[in-house]
């Protein structure tokens, strides 16, 4: 059940800052806010201001004293982010003014107004019908962005590119399930409706399919392109794996000497290689070794490689690329992995190309589960060649399909859920189709996916899971 308590927040981030915002929503916020605010000439006239304005004025102190400056935005249902009337009083930054300017809120309106849960405004926007679930997610999903291609993508969400697509299939749904009721309670009318019926339903499930399945495939890349690529650097000793480390985050994370070992631990950075973040684990050199401490760091490599989506091989480019061989034969899990041929400074442009060359024809022959996508010859040092791990890592990662790149990704597990379950009625459906049973028996697992697509938007969605997707938003929003 929606609360109808008046509510307030620090809404904006709680540091030092040019302004900093107090949000206050619900059916008293405008009466309440009147006794701690006034307007530039010191009058307290809130209620009467219009609509949609803001104006310059004061937070007052208890006993009357100005307490900070503020502009401060009136909002009246329905036209807000909550849908409810709305004041915003922004202050000056500080986070100890935000906070005196809040408990000023709460304390000065006589308990009319209670402190926001986590998530409380969204939630309101969704019950007040200002925006549905997939909306409500791309909020959160837009705050916590951490690449470029994730908040393109949320602001997609938030548009309604996928909220309006699975309302449309399932209203396609709940067309066919009415029409079934209505042939059982009226057969006479509705005979001809019936006609060559399980034909066309067969039709319709199929393109529900479709969609469903082109959401779903481009799931795991949109996944990728959200949250980053595991990825972890693997290779013999003193192949020049830190040194890549550091190459690529542009500074000296990790240590580097000519001592074989040097690298115990796993080091973790994240980095953007052109649209890709990867989530880099910098590990231990790969050999067979006395040093208990050095096997333990070998260990820890292997694990790392296991948990990854990606590897980047660092072969020496002056020794025997057998050597990298071997490194990747001891790691059995099937992982596509980039071979980075370091080290190409030190030779002369036709022996980097041989080398390459006899890297290539290697992998070709021994690498039978083609595991091996590309062979780059790089200087980490004189970071030579690593533009090329763009296009490598498109060439693992990217979907076949180039046309949909610009489309909107799933990269909510949630909606992926609910897609699959969607699917597994569109197959009993089928199924019933094939088997020839009578219509009436569709209707159950027509309503099923209609309620599998039903809860990602919201529309057939349980209280509990409306709780919890919104106690994961951050106090405020």
């Amino acid at each position: 059940m929606q609360d109808t308590d008046t509510i307030a927040a620090i809404a904006s981030a709680l540091n030092d800052a040019g302004i900093g915002i107090v949000r206050v929503s619900g059916r008293d916020a405008i009466a309440a806010c009147e006794e701690i605010l006034s307007d530039a000439s010191g009058k307290q006239t809130l209620s009467l201001r219009k609509a949609n304005t803001i104006r310059f004025g004061y937070v007052l102190c208890e006993d009357g004293e100005i307490l900070d400056e503020a502009l401060i935005s009136v909002l009246r249902a329905p036209f807000s982010y909550t849908g409810e009337d709305t004041v915003e009083i922004n202050v000056h930054g500080g986070a100890f003014v935000l906070r005196k300017t809040l408990q000023r809120v709460l304390t000065g309106t006589k308990g009319k107004v209670r402190l926001a849960l986590p998530g409380e405004y969204t939630k309101r926007a969704f019950f007040n019908g200002k925006i549905d679930l997939t909306k409500a997610e791309a909020v959160q999903d837009i705050i916590s962005s951490q690449n470029a291609f994730a908040l393109k993508n949320a602001a997609k969400q938030l548009s309604g590119v996928l909220g309006d697509r699975i309302r449309a299939m399932r209203t396609a749904l709940l067309a066919e399930s009415a029409l079934i009721e209505a042939s059982l309670d009226d057969p006479d009318v509705y005979a001809a409706e019936l006609d060559g019926y399980a034909e066309r339903l067969s039709k319709t499930i199929g393109a529900l399919k479709a969609e469903a399945d082109a959401l779903l495939q481009s799931s795991a890349e949109g996944v990728l392109r959200k949250d980053g690529i595991p990825c972890a650097i693997v290779g013999a000793p003193n192949t020049g794996k830190s040194t890549l480390l550091n190459a690529l985050l542009g500074k000296e994370r990790a240590i580097v000497t000519d001592i074989p070992g040097t690298t115990r631990d796993v080091l973790r950075e994240q980095v953007m290689i052109g649209e890709w973040m990867l989530l880099l684990s910098d590990t231990a050199g790969m050999r067979e070794t006395p040093d208990p401490a050095e096997q333990i760091g070998v260990a820890r490599a292997k694990e790392e490689a296991d948990s990854a989506a990606l590897l980047l091989l660092v072969a020496d480019m002056t020794k025997d690329i057998s050597e990298a061989g071997e490194v990747l034969s001891s790691l059995p899990k099937e992982l596509p992995v980039i071979c980075l041929l370091n080290k190409k400074d030190l030779l002369e442009e036709e022996a980097v190309m041989r080398a390459q060359r006899r890297a290539e024809e290697y992998f070709r022959e021994k690498d039978k589960k083609n595991r091996v996508r590309c062979v780059i010859a790089t200087s980490f040092t004189a970071r030579e060649g690593l533009d090329a791990l763009s296009d490598g890592i498109d060439a693992v990662f990217l979907r076949e399909d180039t046309a949909a790149r610009g489309e909107y990704y799933l990269t909510n597990e949630r909606h992926r859920e609910a897609l699959l379950l969607a699917k597994e009625a569109f197959a009993r459906v089928e199924e019933s189709i094939r088997n020839g049973v009578s219509e009436e028996f569709y209707t159950v697992d027509l309503l099923e996916a209609a309620g599998a697509l039903g809860s990602i938007t919201g529309e057939d969605v349980t209280e509990e899971l409306i709780d919890k997707i919104f106690s994961e938003f951050c106090m405020g929003k």
